[in-house]
């Protein structure tokens, strides 16, 4: 079709051609508006299926753990409640293990007590202190003077004290069962690598068995780890001083004989 001069040319239909060209325009427009709607779409739906997929992971996950606590609650109940006044652990041969394996790789396995006293001075050479009781020797060390806070990493000092310790029990308990039990006190763990008080004392006895059976060369068969977390609180974890005290390592040396 000719347009006439001063006129804007048309389409069939009346439609001019500038109106058609803004027409195409807003039509690409949308499409392009719609192809990111749609690709935003996608990558909701994908997110949404990862976290889905992520929840149906934890819940299984949570399922087998809270079936296993069962299981080991049912096949070994905790057989110690302390009085207010009573802040001694049970007696290793009853006590529940937490988290570490060692007494099950080294066999460890405690009989009766023998009747042979077991001389404490060595031990209270080290300037730490030392309980004497019915079942043995109980040696208790800070953890704070052994490890970084919240953590199992021994600091330099630590590794020196542990082969002091490491060289006494060598020379004067070679013939003993002894247990390497955990303690801490009931703040919260913030950060680092452990979420529970029985995860952290677990990884600083564990710690501790690699360092003297390693190291020192010490028989793995002689111990037992115990990680008892916050429990068995010696002083009072209202204050920043029983919370120190709270925290600790204590070797058991046992009037029983290694085998």
């Amino acid at each position: 079709m000719t347009g006439v001069a001063g006129t804007t040319p048309t389409l069939p239909g009346g439609l001019g051609l500038a109106a058609s060209s803004d027409f195409e325009r807003q039509l690409r427009s949308l499409d392009s508006a719609n192809q990111q709607l749609n690709a935003q779409l996608a990558q909701a739906q994908q997110q949404i299926k990862f976290y889905k997929d992520r929840s149906d992971l934890m819940q299984r996950q949570l399922a087998d753990v809270s079936g296993q606590l069962q299981s080991r609650l049912a096949s070994n109940p905790l057989p110690y409640s302390p009085s207010p006044n009573a802040a001694k652990p049970p007696d290793i041969s009853t006590a529940k293990e937490f988290g570490s394996t060692s007494a099950r790789r080294s066999g460890a396995r405690f009989t009766a007590n023998v009747s042979r006293g077991l001389e404490a001075d060595p031990l209270r050479d080290l300037g730490y202190e030392v309980e004497v009781a019915s079942d043995g020797l109980r040696l208790r060390v800070p953890s704070d003077q052994l490890f970084q806070p919240n953590s199992a990493q021994l600091t330099p000092s630590g590794t020196s004290l542990l082969d002091r310790i490491a060289e006494i029990l060598k020379t004067d308990y070679s013939d003993r069962r002894m247990a390497i039990e955990g303690y801490t006190d009931n703040a919260p763990l913030h950060g680092g690598l452990y979420a529970t008080s029985h995860q952290l004392t677990s990884a600083q006895t564990d710690t501790i068995l690699e360092q003297w059976t390693r190291r020192n060369q010490l028989p793995p068969s002689q111990f037992v780890t115990l990680a008892h977390g916050s429990n068995y609180p010696i002083s009072d974890n209202q204050s920043p001083a029983g919370r120190a005290s709270n925290r600790r390592i204590e070797i058991l040396i046992r009037n029983e004989a290694s085998p």
